[in-house]
């Protein structure tokens, strides 16, 4: 069983903007990883981010746009849903929402220091053969980062009444040939 909570506050105060925005959040992580077997396990992680006080800054969704950014807005995602694989000699592969840390995390990484982690759905295989030596390659899949596109799903479906997301998702299904 996984389990990590952490309460956070954080202040911007941004040129332009006459209001300082003021953050608290709590973010929970629950999840479970399975024992290996045959040289595989599995994971699946769960991530849930709540305002702890009223929100007086902007999460890029809630219309707050008199306050300063802070990009940890409120809601539950899948954060991981993996597969390891462990049957090459110093070799790990994964595949699936996974979090993914090369080096100092500065290109790729999680931004763990967000609330709101980013993810990647992709494939890595990582191999320690050589001494001094550690070899990853990743494939992620290609798109609008998730974080971003699920802040933007959320928007969407909070300005409509939900007879219009009825209506769309039927002529979505409609287009795609489904019934």
């Amino acid at each position: 069983m996984l389990l990590d909570m952490r309460a956070r506050w954080e202040e911007v105060q941004q040129d332009g903007l006459a209001k300082t925005a003021d953050g608290v959040t709590l973010r929970t992580r629950l999840g479970y990883e399975t024992g290996e077997y045959e040289h595989f396990k599995a994971l699946v992680e769960f991530q849930d981010v709540r305002g702890l006080a009223r929100d007086s800054f902007n999460n890029t969704f809630n219309g707050r746009t008199r306050f300063p950014t802070i990009g940890d807005g409120s809601g539950t995602t899948l954060d991981r849903a993996q597969l390891t694989y462990t049957g090459l000699s110093k070799t790990t592969i994964i595949g699936g929402r996974q979090r993914i840390l090369i080096n100092n995390q500065r290109f790729i990484g999680n931004a763990g220091f967000r609330q709101r982690e980013q993810t990647f759905d992709g494939v890595t295989v990582n191999n320690k053969s050589i001494p001094n030596l550690d070899l990853t390659y990743g494939w992620i899949r290609p798109g609008e980062p998730r974080v971003r596109a699920e802040q933007r799903a959320r928007q969407v479906r909070q300005r409509q009444p939900s007879g219009e997301r009825d209506l769309q998702r039927h002529q979505r299904c409609d287009a795609d040939g489904l019934q």
